[in-house]
Formats: structure tokens, sequence, C-alpha cells
């Protein structure tokens, strides 16, 4: 069994503070036990980014099979935040796939953890992470934008149209923060959703996966992820995989009110992929137009909008869980 030494890049401001909590807990917890530690904290917006590739060229080391076991400990990357703050080290990671990092979810969604069968208890994640003895395989979102050349590796989804208008609108509300601190930070996007549903207009939407091309005319939502959550556990996605290098994309054309309300009782069920209005694609590589300005969000935040111009493919990366 590898010791490790862990290289904690943490935001104590995920989850309206609760990283700060959550972190002192593991501190605790690492001190208690002898176990070496280090603490990097992420004190702005990307600075995590930052963060772990600094920490990428100077101290984290690839995995190897055949690494010595009696060797120093390992440096293992951990993330200690919120969906954004994997978000930011995945990205500061994006030229060393190699490289593994380990999760201790303190933010107020949680679906990255979900989705990986991670604990959402900051001292039973670290347990888990302890115990294990090397990394597990997964495939992330990989967003290419051709309209900007942006590139991204996207932990969570994509969204364009309704989610992704919510999630501009939740991140506003001043009812979030609150939430957050009583844990009920998915009532957020359920309160942006039902303002959002009768304001929301279809937009064209081409969608290519390879072997079809698909127009519609009046998309009203497009959900593109590797796992299934969204919002803080709504299963959009029920069938998507972190550890299968299929992707997969939702789109929910425009429909009436009534209507909606029906794929929405669906959707609590998990049965809304069975209806007429909800399209499913599953292929490694989807591509996305829009001829239209609309909302987008990625991993959970806000793009300006913009007609988007979109390649996504999936990579692989190594989580240590």
């Amino acid at each position: 069994m590898h010791s490790l030494h862990l290289h904690i890049i943490a935001n104590e401001n995920a989850g309206s503070g609760n990283g700060m909590h959550s972190l002192q807990q593991v501190k605790n917890y690492l001190i208690e036990h002898n176990l070496p530690y280090t603490i990097h904290l992420s004190e702005y917006a990307g600075h995590a980014i930052e963060l772990a590739q600094t920490l990428a060229q100077s101290t984290l080391k690839p995995w190897h099979e055949a690494s010595d076991v009696n060797s120093s400990p390992f440096p293992l990357l951990v993330a200690l935040g919120g969906d954004g703050t994997v978000f930011e080290i995945q990205n500061g990671l994006s030229e060393f796939p190699l490289i593994p990092f380990g999760y201790i979810p303190s933010g107020s969604g949680n679906d990255f953890a979900r989705s990986a069968d991670i604990p959402r208890e900051p001292i039973e994640a670290l347990k888990q992470l302890l115990a294990s003895t090397a990394p597990t395989s997964i495939y992330s979102l990989l967003y290419q934008e051709n309209t900007t050349n942006e590139t991204y590796l996207i932990s969570n989804n994509l969204g364009i149209g309704l989610d992704a208008a919510i999630v501009a609108k939740a991140n506003e509300s001043q009812n979030k923060t609150t939430l957050n601190k009583l844990k009920l930070g998915s009532l957020a996007y359920l309160f942006s959703m039902i303002g959002l549903l009768f304001k929301q207009k279809g937009y064209p939407l081409t969608v290519d996966d390879g072997q079809q091309q698909k127009k519609f005319k009046k998309a009203f939502l497009a959900t593109s992820s590797k796992h299934p959550y969204f919002g803080g556990g709504v299963k959009i996605l029920p069938n998507a995989s972190l550890y299968e290098p299929e992707l997969e994309l939702i789109v929910v054309e425009k429909i009436s009110y009534l209507k909606i309300a029906s794929l929405l009782l669906k959707l609590t069920k998990g049965t809304h992929v069975d209806s007429p209005y909800a399209h499913i694609f599953r292929s490694k590589e989807l591509n996305l137009y829009t001829e239209t300005k609309q909302y987008g969000q990625m991993n959970g935040e806000a793009i300006t909008p913009r007609p988007f111009k979109v390649n996504l493919t999936s990579v692989e990366r190594l989580l240590w869980k």
C-alpha cells in the first residue's frame, strides 16, 4: 500500500462557507492520525487552476502501477470544495492526464461526488480516499468552442437554454446563500426553474452525433454530461456514466405548459427520457450549433449569452477515491 502526502487545494467559501468547516475537520483528522499534508488555499476564481498547474510542474507525479511501494509518500492532489473546485483542478491538470486527484466534497450541489460514489460527509470521503490503493479511470467532458477557440474539461455538465438560464438566475438569487447554509441548495435551482419555465423561448438547435444530424426548430433545453446529475441531485441523464467513454445529451423541445408540468413530474421519477419531447443522444463525439444567442452554463457557472458552435468529446482521467 502506498503512503500518501495529501496536497489539498481548498476553497473555504464553498457551500457558503461550509468549505472552511470541512477543511478544519479534515486537518484535525490528519493531525490526529499523524498523516502528512499541505494546504493550498484557493482565494479567487481561477486560483485552483493556477495552484494545480504549479503543483503538477513542481511536486505531483504521474501514477504508474509499477511504482515502488517502498518509495517516499506519493504526492496526491486533493480538491476540497464544491463542483467548481473540481472543475478548476481538472483544468489545472489538463496537460497532465496521468496525475490523479482526489475529492472531498463541501459544496452545495456535490453532483460530481454523487456520480463518483464519494461520500458527501468530509471525513467519510477522506477515510475512503486514504483506504484506496490506486486511482480509478473516469471520463470527463472535453468542451471546445469553435467560435472562440475556448477549451475546457467539464466534470459535470454543459447546458444551453433553460438549464443555463436557471443556473444564471439561481447564482444571482439572494435565497441561494441561505438555502446553502440549510443544506437545501438544490431548492435555489427549483425556485429559479419555476420562474423561468414560462419565460424561456424555443431556439433553433442542430445536433450532430457523427451518425446523424438532427435539427430542432424550438429546442427548450440541451444538456450534455458524463454523469446522471444536475442541479444538486436531479437525474437528468439517468444512464450517463463517468466510467464509460460515451457522453450523453438530452434535448427537450418547447411544449405547452401542461406538458412541461407532466415532464417535470416524470423527471422526478427518471421516466422523462421516455417522453416523445425528450431526445437522448449517446456518442463519443457531439457537435452542437445554435443560430441565436442563448444562455449557456458550464459546470454550474453561467456563460454569457452567445451563439454556440461546440464540439464535445470525452477524455480519460484518474480519480483517487
